[in-house]
This record gives structure tokens, C-alpha cells and sequence, in this order.
């Protein structure tokens, strides 16, 4: 389980939210936010857009397997009138699993034109294609 989220904060701010699954690595989650990011501001007739806030962290899942016990026994039959029996139980322990599932958010400012003077801007008709491409990802337009 895992996808995005996003939330339009104003006019040309959004704020994006990704969550990968257990499978998911930190770069990748990166990168889908970054893309998602892209794709909302070209969805919304924008070229350009900077990040002006990023957060990333893990979620935390841990999962405990029960105790599995197996019992057997024998009979030993002595006389008519008597039998002995002896049990033997063994318990494994329950493996305790741990799962991170990261979690990734921007803040983006979308322009129609690009930005002169704010340092570090993404282009989206140049990081939508780069970002599809290496995860194989086709694209719907």
C-alpha cells in the first residue's frame, strides 16, 4: 500500500505528500514526489515550480509472529492394568518483523514563466520525462 496525496494551498502553492510501502527505498520516494510535484504544477498550466519545503522520513511498522508449540507423546503399555506416558513439547519462538515505509513531502511555488532570480527551479517539461524514464513508467498523454 502506498500512493500520494496533495493539497492546494494557494493560487501556485501545493503541498504533495508520497507513501512509499516496504519496498519502497528513500530515493524512490524522492523521486515520485518530485514527479508528482511536476505533474501538479503542469496539471495546473505551469512550467516551473521550486520547492520551498521538503521533509522525508520513515514510518516505523513492527509485526510479531506468534509462539508456534508442537506436543507428541508416546504410550507404553506395562500390563494389563498399566501404561506409562511421556510427552515432549517444543516452542519456537515468534520472529519479530520490521518494516520502514517512507514517507516523503514538498511545498512547491508554481510559475507559468521561468523564474529569474530564485536560485534552484524545476522545469517540468524536462523532469517529467527524466523521472518516467527511469523507473519505466509510460506515459498517459
Amino acid at each position: 500500500m502506498g500512493g500520494y496525496d496533495d493539497l492546494q494551498l494557494a493560487e501556485n502553492v501545493f503541498q504533495i505528500r508520497f507513501k512509499g510501502n516496504a519496498y519502497t527505498s528513500k530515493e524512490k520516494a524522492a523521486d515520485y514526489t518530485l514527479l508528482r510535484s511536476a505533474e501538479l504544477a503542469k496539471e495546473n498550466g505551469f512550467g516551473y515550480f521550486i520547492i520551498t519545503e521538503r521533509d522525508s522520513w520513515n514510518k516505523i511498522y513492527k509485526h510479531q509472529e506468534p509462539d508456534k508449540s508442537e506436543t507428541s507423546g508416546s504410550v507404553r503399555v506395562m500390563n494389563k492394568n498399566s501404561a506409562t506416558y511421556k510427552e515432549t513439547t517444543v516452542t519456537e519462538r515468534g520472529s519479530s518483523l520490521t518494516f520502514l515505509k517512507p514517507r516523503t513531502e514538498n511545498t512547491i511555488v508554481c510559475f507559468k514563466e521561468r523564474p529569474d532570480s530564485l536560485g534552484s527551479f524545476y522545469d517540468v517539461n524536462f523532469i517529467i520525462p527524466q523521472l518516467k524514464s527511469k523507473y519505466g513508467i509510460t506515459s498517459q498523454e
